[in-house]
């Protein structure tokens, strides 16, 4: 092990039988927890989507491109998720599962209409 040209990266040995490692969690040793190991392709790609995201949510812009968006922060989503062991809260337990099954059926209905809110959501109407 050692540290490489850039400030802040650390080379390892490839893992034995592996040409390369994947996106995804990394653990070192038994007794640590798991980290999230992004490839220089998808981090950069997570980048600009963060990027794109924060500069539409200061502008206020639309450029048509939230749904595409939306998919690849899900997928950055499960990529950190993925890294919890024990009980961290994910995967969830089954007295919270009930909750995010309803958290992610009302984001749902936002994407398919997005003119409405969810219920319970400010300016929701009804009541």
């Amino acid at each position: 092990m050692r540290i490489g040209p850039r400030p802040g990266t650390l080379i390892v040995p490839k893992p034995e039988g592996m040409s390369r490692v994947e996106t995804g969690p990394v653990q070192f040793g038994e007794d640590d927890w798991p980290g999230v190991f992004f490839r220089g392709d998808n981090a950069l790609q997570y980048a600009n989507v963060i990027d794109h995201v924060i500069v539409t949510l200061r502008t206020g812009r639309d450029d048509g491109l939230k749904d595409l968006l939306l998919v690849q922060l899900d997928g950055m989503v499960s990529d950190l998720r993925s890294c919890s062991v024990g009980n961290t809260g994910w995967p969830p337990t089954p007295d919270i599962k009930a909750d995010l099954y309803d958290a992610d059926h009302k984001r749902g209905q936002l994407l398919e209409q997005p003119d409405k809110k969810a219920p319970g959501e400010p300016g929701a109407g009804g009541g």
